[in-house]
Formats: C-alpha cells, structure tokens, sequence
C-alpha cells in the first residue's frame, strides 16, 4: 500500500515495486488512473486504487472494509501522502492542522489498521516518508517541520514496540526532492534536489 501514489515519490515509489513484482494498492486524493496506465501488464500483480482523502477517517475505513472482504492483506504499507505550507508562528491554526492531520494523524490511523494482520502474522514493513526537516529544524518552515519531527518520534516509538513481532520499521527522511510540492522553496535548484527515483530504490 502506497499513500500519495499519483505524483513525486509516491508514484516513483510506486513504479519501483510493480517493477520487483508486488500488487499494489494505490491511495491518492486524484489521478490514480494516469498512474496506473503507466504500468506494463503482469499476469500475476493487481493494483487496486483508492481515490481518497487520507484525514477522512470514514473514507480510510471504508477501504479497509473493501479489502478484507477480499481476503487482502498488506504486507507493507508505505506513507508517503503529505502536504507543505511555508511558515511558522504566521501559521493559522487551521493550515497547521491541516498540516497535522495530513502527515501525522492520516499515517498513524493507516498504521493503526494494518498492524492486526502484520502481528498476526509476524511479518511487515512499514515505511514512512519522513524529512531532513524532521531531524533538523529549518527557519521559516516550522509547521512542516514539526509534523515531520512527529513522525519520526511516532516511527521510532513503532520500531521499538513492533520489532518482537518481526515487524521493520523504517522512517526515510530525505532532503529537498525533485517534486512540484516544493518547487518554489527557495534556495534550492533543480540540480541539488534529490531525485524520486533515488528515494524510490532504498524501498527495495
């Protein structure tokens, strides 16, 4: 399962694991179609997509309704769905949780409904699409990086209570990437951004 699939790393992410043989199961707010007509043809893969906002709660439920009634279970889940607003103490209240409810809250309540299956099974892996504004704090972003530090703090908390059940835990936390959700950050050109594909490969 790949959260933010339709654009950036999350369809880099995306195309690297239909490319090494998984199914998958796509969960973007639009253009999930686009993604999957990019994808060669195999006997033995399904893609299944979700055209869903990740903080409604209702929404995320009801796909977990679906997929259980199809026998499916998720052997790893990748969050990567999340958003970026500039600022810090300028923030309103409502950006912010905007914010937090997108690349936080949304993760958690994805972990919350694949970890039954995994221990069951003691097996899974869960990856989380951190930042390097999650590991230091960056002037004029405060926001973003507070939800990113969370995430991290929520990651590391994962990996120390999952490992008995033979579950990995994993948080990626890259620099500036080459996506257009950061395309006007200051600072950075096209050359010393990160490549979706790079951050795609260290899945695998």
């Amino acid at each position: 399962m790949v959260t933010g699939a339709s654009r950036g790393i999350g369809k880099a992410i995306a195309n690297e694991l239909w490319d090494n043989g998984y199914s998958l199961i796509l969960i973007s707010i639009s253009d999930l179609k686009n993604v999957r007509n990019g994808f060669s043809v195999k006997a033995n893969q399904n893609i299944y997509l979700y055209e869903v906002d990740i903080t409604n709660d209702k929404d995320v439920d009801l796909i977990f309704k679906q997929l259980s009634k199809q026998n499916i279970n998720i052997n790893l889940l990748v969050n990567n769905a999340g958003t970026f607003n500039s600022g810090t103490a300028e923030l309103s209240t409502d950006a912010l949780r905007h914010i937090i409810n997108t690349n936080l809250v949304a993760a958690h309540n994805l972990v919350r409904h694949v970890l039954p299956a995994m221990k069951k099974a003691h097996d899974g892996y869960i990856i989380n699409i951190g930042s390097i504004a999650g590991n230091n704090a960056i002037s004029g972003i405060g926001g973003y990086s507070a939800s990113k530090y969370a995430l991290r703090g929520l990651n590391d908390s994962l990996f120390k209570e999952l490992s008995p059940y033979g579950i990995k835990v994993t948080c990626i936390s890259p620099s500036v990437t080459e996506t257009t959700m950061v395309n006007d950050l200051p600072g950075f050109n096209d050359g010393e951004k990160i490549q979706t594909q790079d951050i795609a490969k260290t899945v695998i």
